[in-house]
């Protein structure tokens, strides 16, 4: 059995940085009816714009905490100001701690031996195309047919493994190198859970979709990515809903399992870092902006918060 290593299991929330393929033609392996349409919604972007990756959060009487907003990247050096409020910190928090034990239990969950799992729910020619794709991240034949769906798009959902670190895993090793206590705002079980929850039927769509779409969630990808390096968190939510899928239900509940429940149960578990104070709390970027969004929850809960990169 062969997986990707430890960066298996970051940047869930986003489907994003996908790599083109051409191993069988699009109108081979996917109908006309799977294809991305620009958004129906007629809701404005979203207002006020919202810039910045680094926010400051401090209420009086305790010390202030930094807030950053991460994004699934392989990168070679921190941003000096990040870098800065990292080493500073007394703890860092991440959205999901992944040790060898976690890492262990998320790459068991990922398989099914009986069905449901890829060889069960996908037919020729787009299994083809499904099982070619994997293969450029290293997953071989019979691991993949036993892949569960959302552990295939999961893997989908990340550019193909060069060997750099990932944002995320530069943060928590740069905190680990320097002796600093690492947290977790969410455990591996909850995780996975909120994966299997996605009713199966929409986890087979996105799939679908994931593969189908991989040409213009590129470049949808691009422009989040170049919002990411201008810091324009509203820009990227903006971009992230520029496009409707084939089953508008599917994308929902995946919306709001991935991004806004745990938006919600991650500001909920702030509040003892907050409380303690300078911490260094490290989050992908689209949990922050927004009505469901972690800047507008904790200035709800009275903190003051300031972007200062």
């Amino acid at each position: 059995m062969k997986l990707p290593s430890k960066n298996i299991a970051h940047g869930v929330a986003l489907l994003c940085c996908l790599a083109p393929l051409d191993v069988l033609a699009e109108s081979e392996a996917c109908q006309p009816e799977r294809t991305f349409v620009p958004s129906s919604n007629n809701a404005p972007d979203v207002n006020p714009r919202v810039i910045g990756m680094l926010w400051k959060v401090e209420r009086r009487g305790t010390p202030a905490s930094y807030l950053f907003g991460t994004i699934h990247l392989q990168i070679t050096r921190l941003p000096p100001a990040v870098a800065l409020a990292l080493v500073k910190a007394d703890r860092f928090v991440a959205e999901t701690v992944m040790d060898d034990s976690a890492v262990a239990y998320y790459r068991r969950q990922m398989l099914s031996n009986p069905a449901p799992n890829l060889d069960s729910l996908f037919e020729q020619p787009f299994r083809k195309r499904l099982l070619d794709l994997l293969a450029d991240y290293g997953v071989d034949r019979q691991t993949a047919l036993r892949l569960k769906p959302w552990a295939a798009f999961n893997l989908l959902s990340r550019p193909i493994p060069t060997g750099a670190p990932t944002l995320d895993q530069m943060l928590e090793t740069t905190a680990r190198q320097r002796k600093i206590p690492v947290g977790g705002l969410e455990t591996v079980t909850e995780l996975v859970a909120a994966l299997e929850n996605i009713p199966l039927s929409h986890q087979r769509e996105i799939v679908m979709d994931t593969v189908c779409n991989r040409s213009l969630i590129e470049k949808q990808a691009q422009a989040l990515t170049h919002r990411y390096y201008n810091r324009d968190l509203s820009g990227m939510l903006n971009v992230s809903m520029r496009y409707e899928t084939s089953n508008a239900a599917a994308s929902r509940r995946f919306s709001e399992r991935l991004l806004d429940d745990r938006s919600q149960r991650m500001l909920k578990r702030l509040g003892p870092y907050l409380e303690a104070g300078n911490a260094f709390i490290a989050i992908g970027a689209l949990h922050l902006p927004g009505e469901e969004g972690l800047l507008q929850g904790l200035e709800a809960q009275g903190y003051r918060v300031t972007a200062v990169y």
